[in-house]
């Protein structure tokens, strides 16, 4: 394609005092130009006609995405409809983030001023939507906000099949009956319930709760408790100052219950093909196993005592489940459950 007449075009409108807009679209350029009254008086193309409305995008050459919308200054509440295995993705700065199951096929994103139900002023707020469709046809949801719109909460309902990712600087982050959860929280709690896939969490300073959930677990925190009912599945569950609390639990594959300061009770099954650490520098650890479970303990006590219902370290027939527990100051608790 010749350039030099279209740079020729664009010199021209300069000259005469005309505003310029350059709008690329696949492989043409076109050239609008403005009157001084912002009135739009004609353009210039170097390519076939292409639809008025006609989406103008910018992607990255090894990504994914087949096609992208963006609306940088939406609504502060929007409707999305989705396929059956949509990706949504929160990127959030100081406010609440509540992520829920909904209806099939849509996303509904509900925006309100911080600690309120009120809808916030569109003159203050702006919340940017994304829109894309990856490789696989699954379609992708971004929700965000600029920095000086950080004090928003977001109530977004969505298909059960979503995967999420949310990340927020500050704010309370709650999920409940979706299919996958990633977050990256600065600081703020953080609730999961009814999750059917992998979980990976992690937050600088609050509780972790979670409950019925399926799939490989990774939750992590600097300060606070994590505490884990009714889950299935690989568990690792570490924070630096506080309890790690597992109940009701069936795990599997290698799981890491660990605190620096605090304790550890864990109560439920392990797998027999499993290793299983539970570990703190200052507290103690419970353990509570069915009484027909089979394992292989293996206690690494500085100072404090251990307590083994159970008599031996070596209980069961083969295979048997491989349990290491760590005290630095602490005593072990080992008891039969149901």
């Amino acid at each position: 394609m010749d350039m030099i007449p279209n740079i020729k075009v664009l010199v021209a409108m300069a000259v005469a005092g005309l505003s310029v807009v350059i709008v690329i679209v696949g492989i043409g350029v076109y050239l609008y130009y403005i009157t001084p009254s912002n009135g739009l008086v004609g353009s210039a193309k170097t390519t076939p006609s292409v639809p008025a409305n006609a989406s103008v995008t910018t992607v990255p050459a090894n990504a994914t995405v087949q096609n992208t919308t963006h609306n940088p200054s939406g609504p502060a509440s929007q409707q999305f409809q989705v396929g059956a295995h949509p990706v949504l993705t929160v990127k959030g700065h100081k406010g609440d983030i509540n992520v829920h199951a909904g209806s099939a096929g849509t996303i509904n994103v509900a925006v309100y001023k911080h600690g309120t139900h009120q809808a916030p002023d569109p003159k203050v707020v702006r919340v940017l939507y994304d829109q894309a469709t990856d490789a696989q046809g699954r379609k992708h949801i971004t929700v965000s906000s600029e920095l000086a719109s950080k004090e928003i909460d977001y109530d977004i309902s969505v298909p059960a099949t979503t995967e999420a990712e949310v990340t927020v600087d500050a704010g309370t982050i709650s999920v409940r009956g979706i299919a996958a959860i990633a977050i990256d929280a600065g600081s703020g709690s953080l609730a999961l319930d009814d999750i059917h896939g992998p979980v990976n969490v992690r937050t600088d300073s609050g509780d972790i709760t979670a409950k019925h959930i399926v799939g490989a677990m990774t939750m992590e925190g600097s300060s606070g408790s994590i505490r884990a009912d009714d889950v299935h599945g690989s568990l690792k569950a570490t924070t630096t100052s506080g309890d790690v609390v597992a109940g009701d639990a069936v795990l599997n594959g290698q799981s890491i219950l660990e605190t620096m300061s605090g304790s550890v009770s864990f109560s439920g099954s392990m797998a027999a093909s499993g290793s299983y650490q539970l570990e703190t520098q200052s507290g103690d650890i419970d353990l509570t196993l069915p009484e027909n479970a089979a394992f292989e303990l293996h206690p690494n006590i500085n100072v404090g005592s251990i307590n083994n219902e159970f008599g031996g370290e070596q209980v069961g027939r083969m295979p048997r489940a491989q349990i290491t527990v760590n005290i630095v100051s602490g005593s072990l608790n080992l008891n039969k459950g149901d």
